[in-house]
């Protein structure tokens, strides 16, 4: 039985989303982790997939309990999300661990929700160690695009689809530098409670259910200036914490574009550009690698 899980890119709320009530926009990516599930007599792991943390154990762990019963399986795993060696910053912990519990679910044939996907999936990373957003679980298991508002401690959550009024798309441009996220997030944690962070975190917020509003009543013109209000803020995040998230490269990716933006974490990774073509008889979006 062979299973599937998308990967995604963050539009907005970057940084922002690592705090308690904020907000962040998503959208899925059609690259793929894939599992291949069989009956064996003694638990099999083959993959190219980094396993830091052991997420795939956790994983395992939480849909067993979930089912209720357990047994011994091969798992063949493989990846779209490297491209010639390099790790693209698509979401890949997230990915792996919601495809391995998708993947327990339905060998058992057990009903299950995006929410409780969701939900096993954020716990499995919790026991892994991860603090971060989820914004990435939510949107591989909701497939689609989303406005996501972080969960808390209590796993109190929104997950709101987006409806563009129009056609939607989001050009993804790899600067061939891979980042990690993890470093990245390090690196600001001792801010997380100043006056400046307290500030970029609202800034964030306001812009980023500017973006939401605009994708939904077709105001193109409101989508590129919420863009280059939502890149703005990430350099006032610079500045305070001295963390660099627009390198060289993303910044000769980024341009004189109003409408281009960095993507997750920065200093690597992805810039992405976003427009809206407005159609009333419309609603869809794309996400596409290159101009």
């Amino acid at each position: 039985m062979l299973v599937k899980a998308m990967s995604k890119v963050y539009i907005a709320g970057e940084y922002a989303i690592l705090k308690k009530d904020a907000y962040a926009i998503l959208a899925p990516v059609k690259k793929y982790t894939y599992v291949e599930v069989e009956k064996s007599d003694r638990l099999i792991v083959n993959s190219s997939v980094e396993d830091k943390d052991d997420l795939l154990k956790y994983a395992r762990e939480q849909a067993f309990g979930y089912v209720g019963k357990t047994c011994t399986l091969k798992y063949t795993y493989k990846t779209d999300l490297y491209s010639g060696g390099m790790k693209l910053g698509l979401g890949s912990s997230a990915s792996v661990v919601v495809v391995t519990i998708k993947a327990i679910l339905e060998y058992f044939k057990v009903p299950y929700t995006k929410d409780n996907l969701f939900l096993l999936s954020v716990r499995a990373l919790k026991k892994a160690g991860s603090n971060g957003s989820m914004g990435d679980v939510a949107c591989i298991c909701f497939e689609d695009l989303i406005r996501y508002k972080r969960i808390d401690e209590d796993e109190n959550y929104e997950i709101k689809a987006i409806k563009p009024r129009g056609n939607l798309k989001i050009n993804l441009l790899h600067a061939g530098i891979s980042a990690s996220t993890t470093k990245q997030v390090q690196k600001v944690e001792k801010y997380f409670n100043t006056k400046e962070y307290i500030d970029f975190t609202n800034l964030s917020n306001k812009y980023t259910l500017d973006l939401e509003k605009a994708i939904t009543t077709g105001d193109s013109l409101r989508v590129k200036e919420d863009i280059y209000k939502l890149r703005n803020n990430l350099k006032y995040l610079e500045q305070f914490t001295n963390l660099t998230i627009h390198s060289k490269v993303l910044e000769e990716l980024i341009g004189d574009k109003k409408e281009r933006k960095t993507s997750g974490a920065g200093l690597g990774d992805f810039v992405i550009e976003v427009r809206l073509d407005y159609d009333e008889k419309r609603s869809t979006y794309e996400v596409c690698f290159g101009m």
